[in-house]
C-alpha cells in the first residue's frame, strides 16, 4: 500500500505542477505535451479514486469494523453509495464511448457551404462572423466565412490560413480528441477545465509558430485575431470534431495569444526548452508506472475478494 501511496503523491505533483510553471514563453509542442500529460494524469486519478471507493476501501479491516459498528439503515446506505459511484463510472464511459463515437464519424461543417471556392482552396460559407477555421477528422479542410473574406486584407487572410494549415500539418485534431477523452473522464476533477484550455491554447501557440516560420508577419496574424475577436460572439467548435477556430477554443485566451504574437511568439532558450522537453517525459513515465501499479493492485484486490467470497460460500453452506 505503501508503493502506491507514492505513487499516488507523485501522480498528484504531475496535476499541480502544470499550473505553477511559466510555459508561456517555451516552445509550444513542450508545453502542450507537459498540459497533455497533466490531462492523462488527472483521468488516471479519477479512475484510481473511483476504483478505489468501489473495490479497495471495501475490503480494508478498519473500513469492514466500521461497518459492522453502523446501523443498519447506515450500512445500507453505504451500500447504495457505491452503488451510485459504479453507475457514475459506467455513465462516464458511456459518455467517452459516445465521444469516440463522434470521433471515427467525422465532423462536418457546421454551416452549408457556398458554391465558390475560397482562398487557398477553402470552403466558403455563408456566414457574417470573422470565422476560419480547420475542420473535419479523416478529411481536413478549411472554412472561411464571407464575414472572414469581407473584413480581413490579403496580408490578414493569407496568416490565418497558414495558421489553420499548420493546424492540420501538426494532426492537433488528435490532441485535441484525446484531451477531451481525459477532461470527461476527469471533469469533476478541480482544474480539469482550465487545464484542458491551457492545452487548446498551446495549440494555438504552436500553429500560430507554424505560420511565422513559413514567412508570415505575427503583428499580421495579431490583427487577425483581434479581428475574429471582436467580431462578436462565436460559436465554440467541437473539440471530438478537430475544430480550431482563428481565436481559439476558449475566446478568453485570445488577449494572452495576442500579446505573445506582438512579442514576435517567443520561444525560450534552448535549456528551458530542454527542461520542458524532460519534465513531459517524465511525467510519461511517471504516469504510466502509476496506472501498471494501481492496475496490479486492484487486480490483485479483485481476485481476492473473489476466492474470498469462492471459500466462504462452501463453509456457509456446510454451516447450515
Amino acid at each position: 500500500m505503501s508503493r502506491l501511496a507514492v505513487w499516488a503523491a507523485l501522480l498528484g505533483a504531475a496535476i499541480v505542477l502544470p499550473h505553477l510553471a511559466p510555459l508561456d514563453r517555451v516552445r509550444p509542442v513542450g508545453a502542450a505535451a507537459v498540459w497533455a500529460s497533466a490531462l492523462a494524469a488527472r483521468a488516471a486519478a479519477a479512475i484510481g479514486l473511483v476504483l478505489t471507493a468501489v473495490i479497495c476501501l471495501p475490503d480494508t479491516p478498519r473500513f469492514a469494523h466500521r461497518v459492522r459498528e453502523l446501523p443498519h439503515q447506515v450500512v445500507t446506505g453505504v451500500g447504495d453509495t457505491r452503488l451510485a459511484l459504479g453507475g457514475l463510472a459506467f455513465l462516464t464511459l458511456t459518455a467517452v464511448a459516445h465521444r469516440l463515437r463522434a470521433c471515427l464519424r467525422g465532423a462536418r461543417t457546421p454551416l452549408r457551404p457556398l458554391p465558390l471556392t475560397g482562398p487557398g482552396g477553402s470552403i466558403v460559407v455563408g456566414d457574417r462572423e470573422v470565422l476560419m477555421a480547420a475542420v473535419g477528422w479523416r478529411q481536413r479542410s478549411i472554412v472561411v466565412s464571407a464575414g472572414a473574406l469581407a473584413a480581413l486584407d490579403d496580408d490578414e487572410l493569407a496568416a490565418g490560413l497558414a495558421h489553420e494549415q499548420g493546424h492540420i500539418a501538426r494532426a492537433h485534431h488528435w490532441w485535441q480528441a484525446s484531451a477531451e477523452v481525459c477532461r470527461l473522464l476527469a471533469r469533476w476533477l478541480p482544474g480539469t477545465t482550465r487545464a484542458a484550455d491551457e492545452l487548446a491554447f498551446q495549440l494555438e501557440r504552436a500553429a500560430d509558430v507554424w505560420a511565422i516560420e513559413h514567412d508570415h508577419d505575427p503583428v499580421v496574424l495579431a490583427s487577425a485575431v483581434c479581428k475574429a475577436a471582436l467580431a462578436g460572439p462565436i460559436r465554440e467548435p467541437d473539440p471530438t470534431g478537430g475544430a480550431h477556430h482563428l481565436i481559439g477554443r476558449s475566446p478568453t485566451y485570445a488577449g494572452r495569444r495576442v500579446r505573445l504574437l506582438l512579442e514576435g511568439c517567443p520561444t525560450g532558450t534552448r535549456g528551458r526548452n530542454l527542461a520542458v522537453r524532460t519534465a513531459a517525459l517524465a511525467m510519461t513515465v511517471l504516469i504510466t508506472g502509476a496506472t501498471l501499479t494501481g492496475t496490479a493492485h486492484f487486480g490483485t484486490t479483485v481476485i481476492r475478494c473473489h476466492v474470498t467470497a469462492t471459500c466462504a460460500h462452501p463453509m456457509q453452506s456446510a454451516h447450515r
